[in-house]
């Protein structure tokens, strides 16, 4: 099942990479982590610099483990690799289910197939596909952890707590919390009035899990102060406390973070509730996602947070609560069947969940590489692999193994030889901040005069400093927009099969006189000329008029006209047939970086007037 699911699950990272379904955050950030510490630096990376001064990424998180994984991404130093051994390595967490679960429960059977319960978990694949992070490791350190405990080899209980305290600082809360799942487990098996000095647990037992506890708080606390030393910020714990301890104010944060427990809870049947004992082992997460402010990943079930931190330690719980049922003679087929089935529903792979669930598991679908991607990988082949980047979020991996990587300027000394942006794609328009996007950085590395293009084809720019040749990769740059993504105001959707997407948006002379026909969808587009065509038709017998209308949508008071043409009767040469009405518009610099394009139908009187779409092209570079 383990090989299974790695090669499965391996194929699909490897996509996600192919198709730019991975981030600066956290894949990248890992990447230019690892590929830099072989250049000699200490886990250099950039995209956190504004967090960091010292760039290194141990002041965000000391993490030992790092140095003991660098020598496995040496021998391929790639991105590729580090997906690879996070599958790997999420899928050897079945094997503490399986081993607790077939010393608690006794039966080969139900090992195994507690062992598959974790392997198809929603939480656990979200883990998996959501890029690279080290808490990918705990399922696997904190259950053989857990497992070693109970078969009392003291051995592999130490190696595994110290694996899981130098993979992230919060793994030393978690351990606490197993520690006194271990005690309470003990405690509601024991007798009543029959509690020896060390509270019902073996006094062996009783000191190891006090040590336990003590060791962990003290590393949580060297860890979190090392991470302030190596960060190069002031040591301050009230900055920290003020953004982490911000009680929800509002029902919908509130929904929000009970979605995100019902979700934990949904696909195990909520069996973890009959080991109420256990239940403990998830209190730490449960207080981040309790205290944490609005709009956090700690509570959004498509994030590493749930296949880390909380679903494991479910489905440990959920081995006693099995035990429990069989004790009382109870079937488990049809528990196990809706396990199973309600795993499948609220999988990531499930296109009715795409869109529904928060994270990024449930936003970009099932990875597939299409010719766009192509044109992408041609433009990075191009870039020379020491030369220094600008680029965005999802572009990031790919450019990566290099120290002079960027998401952002961080500091106005900062060397940018080459620019790269992907217009198409939604992290055009954000960044680590409003003013640090692409869709800032393009217009305004044009508008210096000291950057040629080197591609320009499908949304993909490609800019080098002091370059004046040829545009080396050029194609057609197509937009279109229909009844589904521009906004009707004075009419009405119809059905047209003579149309292209067989839905148009029509205007007759029993709706607003003088309004809106349609307006939107506000794009960000790269600087440049571009023809727009709107395809409309009407009635042999019309009486009206119609504007078409393209502006620079800034804001509601601001949104200046850059082409516009009145249509009226004697401009549809064929009444009943689709016409062609093209404009040309020049988008400069400063329109790219302030505002989003709008091609609007205005002062719509009488009609029928019927559009099937718009569709824009670009041109050829802005004319200054």
């Amino acid at each position: 099942m383990i090989a299974t699911y790695s090669a499965v699950m391996s194929y699909v990272v490897l996509l996600r990479f192919y198709a730019f379904q991975t981030h600066a955050f956290d894949l990248g950030i890992f990447n230019q982590a690892f590929s830099t510490a072989l250049q000699g630096k200490l886990f250099y990376e950039t995209p956190d610099q504004y967090l960091i001064p010292s760039g290194s990424f141990l002041g965000v998180h000391f993490n030992l483990l790092m140095f003991l994984l660098l020598p496995i991404y040496a021998l391929f130093p790639h991105p590729q690799t580090l997906l690879l051994l996070q599958t790997g390595v999420v899928a050897l967490g079945a094997i503490p289910i399986y081993l607790v679960t077939r010393r608690i429960v006794g039966t080969e059977k139900i090992a195994l197939i507690m062992a598959s319960v974790y392997l198809v978990n929603p939480a656990i694949i979200n883990l998996n596909l959501y890029d690279f992070h080290l808490e990918a490791f705990l399922p696997f350190f904190l259950g053989m952890f857990f497992y070693f405990y109970i078969a009392g080899n003291w051995k592999g209980y130490a190696v595994f707590m110290a694996l899981s305290l130098i993979t992230i600082e919060f793994a030393s809360l978690i351990i606490v919390a197993i520690c006194l799942a271990h005690a309470l487990r003990t405690l509601s098996r024991r007798p009543k009035n029959h509690f020896p000095v060390s509270f019902g647990i073996e006094k062996p037992r009783a000191l190891i899990l006090l040590l336990t506890i003590v060791i962990s708080l003290v590393a949580f606390y060297l860890i979190l102060y090392v991470s302030l030393v190596i960060s190069g910020k002031p040591i301050s714990v009230q900055g920290n406390l003020s953004t982490f301890v911000s009680i929800p104010e509002n029902i919908q944060l509130f929904l929000a973070k009970s979605e995100f427990w019902m979700l934990c809870l949904i696909p195990l049947m909520f069996l973890p509730l009959l080991a109420p004992s256990q239940l403990v082992m998830i209190a730490p997460w449960f207080f981040v996602t309790l205290l944490e402010g609005a709009y956090a990943t700690s509570y959004s079930f498509g994030y590493q947070g749930a296949g880390a931190f909380v679903v494991p330690y479910l489905i440990l719980g959920t081995i006693f609560a099995v035990e429990k049922l069989r004790r009382h003679r109870l079937q488990l087929r049809g528990f196990f069947i809706g396990v199973f089935l309600f795993s499948l529903f609220v999988s990531p792979f499930n296109p009715l969940m795409q869109n529904r669930i928060p994270g990024i598991a449930y936003q970009q679908g099932f990875p597939i590489v299409t010719a766009h991607d192509q044109v992408l990988d041609a433009a990075i082949g191009l870039i020379p692999p020491n030369a220094s980047v600008l680029t965005q979020n999802n572009l990031f991996p790919q450019v990566s193994n290099r120290a002079d990587s960027f998401l952002y300027i961080p500091n106005g000394n900062a060397s940018i030889e080459y620019v790269l942006a992907d217009s198409m794609a939604s992290t055009y328009t954000a960044g680590v901040s409003a003013s640090q996007t692409m869709k800032e950085f393009l217009p305004y590395f044009l508008s210096t005069g000291n950057y040629g293009i080197v591609v320009n084809d499908d949304g993909v720019m490609l800019l080098k400093a002091n370059y004046s040749g040829p545009v080396l990769l050029a194609g057609s740059t197509d937009y279109t927009f229909n009844y589904q993504t521009l906004d009707l105001s004075a009419g009405s959707e119809e059905s047209d099969p003579s149309s292209v997407s067989g839905t148009v948006l029509v205007h007759t002379s029993s709706d607003l006189s003088g309004g809106t026909f349609w307006f939107g969808p506000y794009v960000s587009l790269p600087p440049g000329r571009y023809d727009v065509t709107f395809v409309l038709k009407t009635a042999p017998a019309t009486n009206g008029s119609l504007y078409l209308d393209v502006d620079n949508f800034v804001n509601s008071t601001s949104a200046p006209i850059l082409a516009q043409q009145e249509l009226t009767q004697a401009d549809f040469s064929s009444p009943g047939s689709w016409t062609n009405f093209t404009l040309t518009f020049n988008y400069t610099p400063q329109d790219a970086s302030t505002g989003g394009l709008e091609f609007r139908g205005v002062d719509a009187i009488g009609g029928p007037f019927s559009l099937d779409y718009v569709e824009v092209t670009y041109v050829s570079p802005f004319n200054a």
